[in-house]
């Protein structure tokens, strides 16, 4: 079945992030059955919502959180004749992905395989942080509106401690079948990789070369790799390359054949595949509503 996919217009174009208060009737609050690779938290500030999923549907009632996951088809809708006031937190996990800090990309996992759940609920009162929750979400509509120096670190600062959040009441869980410390060594040994690919991810990589930069055997290179990052080194590779493509159309004028050139794809129509598949859509209707929303 397909889906609508919305494109999230940013409270700054420089950094994927988009707060909002949406109040008013039907019109204004309700959304039809759309996909989106932001991940979304919503709290029912006023009244009552219905946020349905494929084969579920919720009524959120005040003070409750929900957290949806990237590329998770919902739709919303408030009662007939009602008013409802929503906050609303979207965020590309990317922002929180730091090539550089492979500590960081472990923990990020659980948004890009986007297919291992779909949300979760936080009760209006608890002890799953939803309390805390609600007041990062204040202070970070509280840091775009005022723009005050370095508020764009302190927006980061806050998201990390959502992402805190989200694990410390298991919500998200990093991966239990490896020990935490069996993982760290891993990511050790792949640490070069990673670091080749931060500054020539537009070159022809290879997971044959890949495998001869560390002297492992390509199957077992392979095998660590997966293992590893819960992605093959091609899948890790195009998110990096899909990433940095991504930033090149927020932030340039290029045109969609330089950007594909630049970031090391083979061909357009692979491109334009694997840019839908991360993405939703594609990089020239990426491009559309960007230049639309600004």
């Amino acid at each position: 079945m397909l889906y609508e996919t919305e494109f999230i217009k940013m409270s700054d174009p420089e950094i994927p992030i988009r707060t909002v208060i949406v109040e008013g009737s039907i019109e204004k609050v309700s959304a039809t059955t759309h996909v989106h690779p932001e991940v979304e938290l919503l709290q029912i500030l006023e009244g009552e919502m219905t946020y349905c999923f494929q084969s579920e549907t919720i009524l959120l009632k005040k003070g409750q959180i929900i957290f949806t996951n990237s590329m998770v088809a919902h739709s919303t809708e408030i009662p007939l004749y009602t008013e409802a006031k929503v906050f609303v937190l979207q965020f590309n996990p990317n922002v929180l992905y730091d090539k550089s800090i492979l500590t960081e990309y472990k923990y990020l996992l659980p948004f890009i395989n986007h297919s291992n759940f779909p949300y979760y609920l936080f009760e209006a009162e608890g002890a799953d942080y939803s309390t805390e929750l609600a007041e990062l979400f204040v202070k970070i509509i509280s840091e775009f509106e005022t723009k005050e120096i370095a508020y764009e670190v302190s927006v980061k600062a806050y998201l990390y401690r959502i992402l805190v959040l989200l694990y410390r009441c298991s919500v998200l869980k990093f991966d239990s079948s490896t020990s935490v410390k069996k993982k760290q060594e891993h990511l050790r040994r792949l640490q070069p990789i990673f670091d080749y690919v931060e500054v020539h991810f537009n070159e022809n990589l290879t997971v044959e070369s890949a495998s001869r930069m560390l002297n492992f055997n390509y199957a077992y290179f392979c095998r660590l790799f997966k293992q590893t990052t819960d992605k093959t080194f091609i899948d890790y590779l195009n998110f990096v390359r899909v990433s940095e493509a991504e930033k090149l159309i927020r932030t340039s004028d290029k045109s969609i054949n330089q950007i594909l050139a630049e970031t090391g794809f083979s061909s357009a129509s692979y491109f334009n595949r694997v840019f839908k598949g991360l993405k939703g859509m594609s990089p020239s209707a990426y491009k559309k509503n960007v230049r639309s929303k600004s």
